[in-house]
């Protein structure tokens, strides 16, 4: 789930490059597009490490009291 804003962004960035900018050439297209989803691949990676992380420390504080006998 942390990591489903790369989702969004991964379509934001296609709808803006056809609708919002008026490049001419394939290769600048291409670039921007290598950039973004380069970005976004990140973006993903932290945005998934941190979710992880997160929930893991929640669920281990939460049982951490809990006797098991």
């Amino acid at each position: 789930m942390g990591a489903s804003g790369a989702l969004y962004m991964a379509i934001y960035a296609v709808w803006f490059l056809f609708t919002q900018m008026k490049i001419k050439d394939l290769a600048g297209d291409v670039l921007i597009m290598v950039y973004m989803y380069m970005f976004i691949g990140l973006y993903m990676c932290a945005a998934g490490a941190i979710s992880v992380h997160s929930s893991y420390y929640f669920v281990r504080y939460m049982y951490k009291d809990l006797r098991v006998e």
